[in-house]
């Protein structure tokens, strides 16, 4: 989970109409890793949710069966105006499945003590965070560069 911020020249509904470019008809969730996207433009992909957005990014990268990845990095951006100055704030979060599995798997360690789900578990986990580290900057420069800017 990453958070950031940025400050933006362009006025909250000015970056409101530039999120409303970016939603997303097809609708998904974190909670739901076996549904299929079919969406496959690439960067981000919104919905609305009262004043606020949340969306996930899209890498366009696809699987051995030509299907688009189901690991998504999601995030949830605020738009706040205060004396005049517009701020972009907000946080990413790879799929809540994938950490609730990670975070399982240490409980499992700690309260088993068995070395070899550590030595197993441990590399595996960190691949998937370090791959994920790279798609939230992504994430992040495209929230910036698209909406911030």
């Amino acid at each position: 989970m990453r958070f950031f911020s940025f400050n933006s020249a362009l006025s909250s509904e000015e970056i409101r109409h530039r999120c409303l470019y970016l939603l997303e008809a097809e609708e998904h969730s974190p909670w739901n890793i076996f549904k299929e996207y079919t969406s496959a433009r690439r960067g981000l992909h919104l919905y609305q949710t009262d004043d606020d957005f949340v969306g996930y990014f899209e890498t366009g990268e696809r699987d051995r069966y030509d299907s688009l990845q189901k690991t998504k990095i999601w995030f949830k951006i605020k738009i706040k105006e205060k004396n005049g100055k517009v701020t972009v704030k907000g946080y990413t979060y790879a799929n809540p499945l994938l950490i609730l599995i990670i975070l399982c798997g240490i409980i499992n360690f700690v309260i088993e003590k068995e070395f070899l789900t550590l030595g197993l578990f441990l590399p595996m986990a960190l691949i998937l965070l370090a791959a994920q580290f790279k798609d939230e900057n992504n994430a992040i420069t495209e929230i910036e560069n698209r909406i911030a800017k």
